[in-house]
């Protein structure tokens, strides 16, 4: 398949970005979707906030067992009533 958005998925880009190109149909769509969400927040970290990788290891975990723990995605978090408006502020 020809990546019909104009940029080639061969050998860059998340596995999210890839299968999206590729246009493969996922029996779980959030799970990829919440590695992209995790990846961003630890570049992020790494880049802005220049944290040690264990340091980021660590949070990253935190918000993994949390989720576990909820069996719901943070965008599916809520505080009793409403959404969370910040789910990974847990982990600043």
């Amino acid at each position: 398949m020809g990546g019909g958005l104009g940029c080639s998925a061969a050998g860059s880009g998340t596995l999210f970005t890839r299968l999206l190109l590729q246009e493969v149909s996922l029996l779980r769509p959030a799970d990829p979707a919440f590695e992209a969400m995790l990846e961003g927040w630890a570049h992020q970290r790494r880049g802005g906030r220049r944290l040690q990788p264990k340091t980021i290891r660590d949070r990253r975990r935190v918000a993994e067992r949390f989720a576990e723990f909820a069996n719901a995605y943070p965008w599916q978090w809520t505080d009793g009533q409403q959404p969370v408006s910040d789910p990974c502020g847990i982990l600043t």
